[in-house]
């Protein structure tokens, strides 16, 4: 694979030098180097900015290079995260889808690339650079291809290696996404399994139920029943008491009308009883209060007179 690379440099379209801006005499040896590291330095840094871009370029070598390489342009264009999300999925298994399809986009992404420089090496060996004629610039590439060849070849080693662990990433991908898989078929067949138990248990409950409704509805009939029956008892043994009770008032109506004055009188005496003692006791408490005032004047007194004689004392010492 590396021989394909030691061919002449990607010879850059009619457009791409039409970008640069640079006119370049091609009778002259110096400008004609520089004109060649240019030609192999743009298809450089572009294939290392497009081999971890989002999208490619669409262009007609790169459409060429597809062509060969049996792919479409559109398999080479960057997909987002979202794309990849079903309804149901879980984040694990969409995170596995993208990292499984960007992987083999790169990998698609690099075998165009290559193929690319091929399309632009077999192109240019056609003469489309013009005053390649020259020797000297024939000089000057050859030793720049050989050095772009073996760069390009260390290159492709490193990328033979990052293949084959790449694909062994990607059986891993595949064996937890199937693992994924199964854990859903699994909680899938349980989720119907529960339904199942669940739609079973309920149709028992319901019969068990509607059992117990029927057998409810039977008691409370029957305790109605027994309830109206004893409400009408009940309503009779009122009315029994109520008669009984009416007699009973009548009869000691009558056993009280005869005693009536006599308790009045009675009353009467009391009450003037109680309002004699009420006045003694009131007069009583006047004459105790007028005799405590009579003693706290004399006790005043008494003060005021023993106040006298310390305050002569005190003179005539």
């Amino acid at each position: 694979m590396a021989q394909a690379f030691v061919n002449p440099p990607p010879a850059c379209d009619h457009r791409e030098c039409a970008c640069s801006g640079q006119h370049v005499s091609m009778g002259d040896g110096g400008k004609e180097l520089v004109l060649a590291e240019t030609f192999l330095a743009r298809p450089q840094r572009a294939g290392l900015d497009v081999l971890w871009s989002q999208n490619v370029l669409d262009t007609p070598r790169t459409r060429e290079a597809c062509n060969r390489v049996g792919l479409v342009i559109e398999d080479l264009h960057f997909r987002s995260l979202e794309s990849f999300a079903g309804l149901g999925d879980i984040k694990e298994k969409v995170q596995l889808r993208f990292d499984h399809f960007e992987k083999r986009r790169k990998e698609r992404l690099a075998q165009v690339l290559a193929e690319r420089a091929k399309v632009i090496a077999k192109n240019a060996k056609k003469g489309e650079i013009p005053g390649v004629q020259n020797g000297q610039f024939l000089s000057a590439l050859e030793s720049l291809f050989d050095k772009e060849a073996k760069r390009l070849e260390g290159d492709l080693k490193g990328k033979l290696r990052t293949h084959g662990a790449m694909v062994k990433e990607n059986e891993d991908q595949l064996l937890k996404e199937g693992r994924l898989h199964e854990r859903e078929v699994d909680r899938e067949l349980r989720r119907a399994t529960s339904h199942h138990h669940l739609t079973e248990s309920g149709s028992k409950i319901r019969q068990t139920m509607s059992e117990r409704l029927a057998h409810n509805a039977g008691q409370m009939a029957k305790m109605e029943s027994e309830f109206r029956e004893k409400q009408t008892a009940y309503q009779q043994q009122l009315l029994a008491e109520e008669e009984r009770m009416h007699r009973f008032h009548a009869e000691k109506a009558g056993l009280f009308s005869n005693k009536t004055a006599a308790f009045r009188d009675r009353v009467g005496k009391m009450k003037d009883r109680s309002e004699q003692l009420q006045s003694e006791r009131r007069h009583e408490a006047q004459n105790k209060r007028l005799e405590l005032e009579e003693k706290i004047t004399q006790v005043e007194v008494r003060r005021e007179e023993d106040r006298r004689k310390r305050q002569m004392q005190s003179e005539e010492q």
